[in-house]
């Protein structure tokens, strides 16, 4: 089980970038950053506007009686996503990989590096379902007018 959380923490590690920082230069590095401040900035837009268009949504769902709908709506939203994502991510990120002939020579099974790369393209989905899902999940509480209690209990 050790093998499995080393390699995970190397994994995302790896996947972030954080260790090319280290040996790049300034100039690099700031070019780096502040790309990830412009994606940073472009999801938080996009969520914003994703809030913006829910809320209108919400308001003609709420007149016909159909809150619901809303919270199908981003899990249909959500699965869909994530399964062109997992069709299109898995094949080249299981098997194509360009760490696994090193990784196959160390003193590691090849069903521990297998369930590595399983549980990061997992979490990775569940990322992206966290994102695609609390947009309509929160315009449906605020506009459904729903006690926190009520949260508590559908949890």
């Amino acid at each position: 089980m050790s093998n499995l959380g080393l390699l995970l923490k190397i994994s995302f590690l790896n996947t972030i970038g954080i260790n090319k920082l280290r040996e790049s230069s300034k100039a690099e590095n700031i070019k780096k950053i502040s790309i990830g401040i412009l994606i940073l900035f472009s999801i938080i837009v996009l969520m914003g506007s994703m809030f913006s268009l829910m809320l209108d949504l919400a308001d003609m769902l709420k007149k016909v009686n159909q809150m619901e709908l809303l919270l199908v709506i981003g899990f249909l939203g959500a699965v869909i996503f994530n399964l062109v994502n997992s069709i299109y991510k898995a094949p080249s990120y299981l098997y194509q990989a360009r760490d696994y002939e090193m990784l196959s020579s160390l003193p590691i099974k090849d069903s521990t590096i297998f369930a590595s790369k399983i549980i990061l393209l997992v979490s990775s989905n569940y990322l992206y379902s966290a994102f695609i899902m609390i947009i309509p999940s929160l315009v449906y509480f605020i506009k459904g007018n729903y006690s926190f209690i009520y949260i508590i209990n559908l949890l």
